[in-house]
């Protein structure tokens, strides 16, 4: 039975990537992680509010868009750029993937696993120290992992399915034990520990623990955190007692902007020296003098997703739920080539598997059942569903012989492009659709469930998982509604086969369920997935170098080596 663990972790460093889930529709910026709805207004203006003056040293600045962070506790804050702008400079997990994929040890140097799968020894490294200076050892893991688990903390939760406790067996060892054998270990390996010293006396119970805002945060990860200004900068010093490598440069500064192109100007001016751009930037950014193109496809995928919210309470119109030959006519309405041109410049790949084309784990529909752009498709399919124009004024009624009348929420400064396909493929069809230009804070309101999820459609995106698949299937079940959940479907065949993939050890078989979850959610379409998305990094390479890529091979700037590996150009 060890060997059989032991082929397991061998087969995920090969899929994995060292930050779980997804970016969210705004934040393209991050490095990854998942997204639930953004907590903070954007601001109008279109200029950064300030750039934070140098403080002496080297200064690599790094401007980013989106919405600001909404919060510093890695342990409940939603996902969106947070990841990037704290959790993944200050904090580490047990385990990582280097450049080639392998999962190897990070604050823990080495790990046993019993015969029968169901104890996991980690082995941690010492000498570690947090940035206050203190002492990093098994208290740390054994308060961070127990907490999630007591305190039913959202970020990680899921990953700590299957866990029946975690335990000091001394000073640098702590033993997990799990009631079944459990394939997604390396979700617990990359969650973020916690300092037990600062955390634990402000989390005496569930509810502080919960709004616990971790203010000023404290990690042992490669960038120390000084000081921020919301909707501004956020200012780091680099870890110089860093366990991993001692970084050259001196400071690490994210800078805020609103508008892309005011943040690619400030990296023609020299006032940032790294940031993301997106395709219809990209001629222009080659032609800056000393600038760095680096393009490659990500694990970011965006989504229309419906209002599936099965309870009296939900605002949006149930016809939507009720009927998934509605949402697949609408699949096979949009012109997703047409999308990817028009909205992205070509940044884009038409995939409809649940799961990033860039992951061992994708599917692709056969096929015999591919919902290709075909419009005469869709409106044969609603014609034979009762979806009719009665009154021949070009709209089409429900079966009910309602008007139909549907509402998309639309995140205006990143999905306003690709509404304007979809606005008018429905319209093509004779679906009558109002699409709402709005901000992220009015997204995150009205699909938030004490609001009644007050929309019928909305865009959306998540970033997938290098390591592992649970994430993104875990935001389909049952349980993720009301956390990471954001169209709230719910389906018993889905949440079974979930349970299953989750304790099945042999990848093979593993895979194979992976692949009927991806079907099923194609089947009934509570998400279309639009697009898988290609990234841009650029950067100043006559100031800096010392830059690599995680995956080794292709992949972003945006990663540990790049944070600990910057040296100045002088």
């Amino acid at each position: 039975m060890k060997k059989r663990i032991s082929i397991l972790l061998i087969m995920l460093l090969i899929i994995g990537a060292l930050w779980s889930c997804g970016s969210p529709p705004g934040a393209s910026d991050s490095e990854g992680e998942p997204t639930t709805t953004p907590a903070t207004e954007t601001p109008s203006s279109e200029e950064p509010a300030e750039t934070p003056a140098d403080e002496g040293g080297d200064v690599f600045r790094y401007g980013f868009t989106g919405w600001w962070p909404d919060g510093k506790n890695p342990l409940t804050t939603g996902y969106a750029i947070s990841t990037t702008a704290y959790h993944s400079n200050i904090y580490e997990g047990l385990m990582m993937q280097n450049q080639d994929m392998e999962i190897v040890g990070r604050l823990a140097e080495s790990w046993d696993v019993s015969e029968d799968g169901l104890e996991w020894t980690f082995h941690l490294r010492q000498g570690v120290k947090f940035h206050d200076g203190e002492d990093f050892n098994a208290d740390d893991v054994v308060y961070t992992l127990n907490s999630i688990m007591d305190y039913h903390l959202p970020r990680h939760l899921s990953s700590m399915d299957g866990v029946v406790s975690v335990e000091k067996v001394d000073d640098y060892t702590v033993k997990i034990t799990t009631e079944e054998p459990k394939a997604n270990m390396i979700d617990v390996g990359i969650i973020d520990i916690v300092p037990e010293h600062i955390f634990a006396p402000n989390t005496p119970d569930e509810a502080a623990a919960q709004a616990f805002i971790n203010d000023a945060p404290v990690g042992t990860g490669p960038l120390v955190y000084v000081t921020d200004r919301k909707d501004e900068f956020i200012r780091y010093k680099t870890n110089k007692d860093y366990w991993f490598a001692t970084p050259e440069y001196d400071e690490f500064v994210l800078v805020y902007f609103t508008n892309e192109d005011t943040k690619l100007q400030a990296l023609e001016k020299g006032e940032i020296d790294f940031c993301s751009i997106n395709g219809t930037q990209l001629e222009y950014a080659k032609g800056i003098a000393d600038v760095v193109v680096n393009e490659y496809n990500s694990i970011t995928f965006m989504e229309l997703g419906f209002n599936m919210w099965n309870s009296e309470e939900s605002k949006g119109n149930p016809i939507v739920r009720d009927n998934k030959y509605l949402r697949q006519a609408i699949d096979y309405a949009i012109d997703y080539d047409q999308m990817v041109e028009y909205a992205l410049g070509g940044l884009g790949i038409v995939h409809k598997g649940l799961i990033p084309r860039e992951t061992p784990w994708r599917w692709e529909p056969p096929a015999d059942k591919l919902r290709e752009f075909n419009p005469e498709k869709a409106m044969a399919l609603l014609d034979e569903h009762g979806f009719v124009d009665v009154d021949g004024d070009g709209l089409r009624e429900d079966p009910n012989g309602e008007k139909m009348q549907l509402r998309c929420a639309v995140i205006e400064s990143s999905y306003k492009d690709q509404s304007l396909v979809v606005q008018k493929n429905l319209k093509d069809i004779g679906l009558d659709v109002e699409f709402t230009l709005m901000d992220s804070a009015r997204q995150s309101d009205i699909m938030d469930i004490e609001n009644g999820v007050d929309t019928d459609m909305y865009f959306w995106g998540w970033s997938g998982d290098y390591t592992d698949p649970n994430f993104i299937l875990y935001v389909m079940t049952t349980d993720a509604i009301g956390g990471s959940s954001d169209c709230y479907w719910s389906n018993e065949e889905y949440d079974a086969l979930y349970r299953k993939q989750s304790v099945t050890i042999d990848y093979d078989e593993r895979m194979e369920i992976v692949h009927q979850m991806q079907e099923l959610v194609y089947e009934e379409a509570p998400y279309l997935i639009l697009y898988n998305s290609k990234a841009i990094n650029v950067y100043n390479g006559a100031k800096w170098e010392g830059l690599e890529m995680f995956p080794g091979n292709s992949g972003s700037y945006l990663n540990l080596w790049t944070k600990v590996g910057l040296k100045k150009i002088q």
